[in-house]
């Protein structure tokens, strides 16, 4: 039996895809969630608690943290054979991380690179998986975004924050293209199918006209949604809309959402509010961990 499991892992998202392949159980990881969630690593104590001892491939969606945290706490006896990554490793110069203050992005993100350096993984980058299926007995996923590496954009600023060269105003004017450039906009999006049958659409915490863009490349509606960005919603900056889950009309929208901060306080009637035309009530990770086997 294969399942995906979407864990409580607070605002954050932690998949499992669990295979059943010639070759035995295979454990596929989606993000790994915060480093810390009420006083716990939610990857670390999964992985533990269910005995996998060999992760088959680790995925990181984009940069920010509350999607790979968590992989930081794996222990060091833990086989990781292949790792998705949206970029290279990413070393801030002494000016930057100046710049940087304590934001955890990067500083996490590095850690997290030296890692599975340290454990031998064959790291892959992002940008070289566009439109790539990965096969795990009969399931499969598939890269629906970026569709080409020209698709992003912080590559080139990343490069930069790592240059000594830099002078301060130089470097200045690099951290502020970070700081403004939209970094969910290039979260990739997944897509989990088995037997010709789309499990879930997940993309992580991709804006809604990127998700839109690859529509033509789903074909049947998923059985799953794992709505984006937490279910959060800026005036600035749509992640989703009415039209875009309408369009996908999973049976199921699972929300990786705590619901505690003040800044939640929309987020279900948001949801709600998206998902009234397919008729389907969300389901929120802080009520437990979601799974679907198929």
């Amino acid at each position: 039996m294969n399942r995906i499991s979407i864990l409580d892992s607070g605002n954050s998202d932690c998949i499992i895809i669990s295979t059943e392949t010639q070759e035995g159980q295979k454990t596929i990881v989606i993000d790994g969630g915060l480093r810390d969630y009420n006083g716990k690593s939610v990857i670390r104590d999964y992985l533990r608690e269910n005995s996998i001892g060999e992760i088959e491939l680790l995925i990181v969606t984009h940069i920010h943290q509350d999607h790979h945290g968590g992989f930081s706490t794996l222990p060091n006896d833990l086989s990781i054979k292949k790792a998705i990554l949206p970029y290279e490793d990413i070393v801030l110069s002494e000016q930057m991380k100046a710049h940087n203050g304590e934001s955890l992005h990067i500083p996490y993100y590095h850690e997290l690179y030296e890692y599975l350096v340290r454990q031998n993984t064959a790291i892959r980058l992002m940008s070289d998986c566009c439109g790539e299926t990965f096969r795990f007995g009969d399931v499969e996923l598939k890269c629906l975004f970026p569709k080409k590496a020209s698709d992003l954009i912080l590559p080139k600023i990343l490069s930069a924050m790592s240059d000594e060269s830099l002078d301060q105003r130089e470097a200045m004017e690099v951290y502020q293209a970070f700081k403004e450039a939209n970094k969910n906009a290039e979260s990739a999006i997944w897509l989990l199918s088995c037997r010709g049958r789309n499990i879930a659409f997940l993309p992580g915490d991709s804006v809604a006209s990127v998700q839109k863009s690859v529509l033509d490349d789903i074909g049947d509606p998923p059985v799953i949604l794992k709505l984006t960005h937490h279910g959060l919603k800026f005036k600035k900056l749509e992640y989703y809309d009415e039209d875009l889950i309408s369009s996908l009309s999973p049976q199921y929208v699972v929300v990786t959402n705590d619901l505690v901060k003040e800044k939640y306080s929309t987020t279900v009637a948001d949801c709600a509010t998206a998902c009234c035309g397919i008729g389907v009530t969300p389901y929120y990770t802080v009520n437990g961990t979601f799974n679907y086997e198929f």
